[in-house]
């Protein structure tokens, strides 16, 4: 489904690195997500994602362990018309979503 819903990504980088990011779905269902990542990280690797869900006054959160399954280099331009070139993953959830009270 093309929802944007906000995210918040836990890895580890190639690098050992541990690391946390806030993005957004572009994609995402109850089988996995797809979203941006400014993270470096490799197809097979494992993640934890937790989804946000603020609407009508509900205020929850979801978390799963995924695996990268793709990784897409995306072109597209800044404000000024620069070319950026960012990262999209597409994670396979390898359980259920679980809910956890919203921070």
């Amino acid at each position: 489904m093309l929802l944007n819903m906000p995210l918040l990504i836990y890895g580890t980088d190639p690098r050992g690195q541990s690391f946390y990011e806030v993005t957004s779905s572009i994609n995402i269902s109850s089988s996995g997500a797809y979203f941006a990542l400014d993270q470096p990280i490799e197809v097979e690797s494992e993640l934890e994602v937790s989804v946000f869900l603020v609407a009508h006054g509900v205020n929850a959160r979801f978390n799963a362990k995924a695996r990268v399954v793709r990784r897409d280099a995306v072109s597209r331009y800044d404000l000024s018309g620069a070319a950026l070139t960012t990262t999209n993953l597409a994670v396979h959830f390898l359980e259920s979503l679980q809910h956890s009270p919203a921070a």
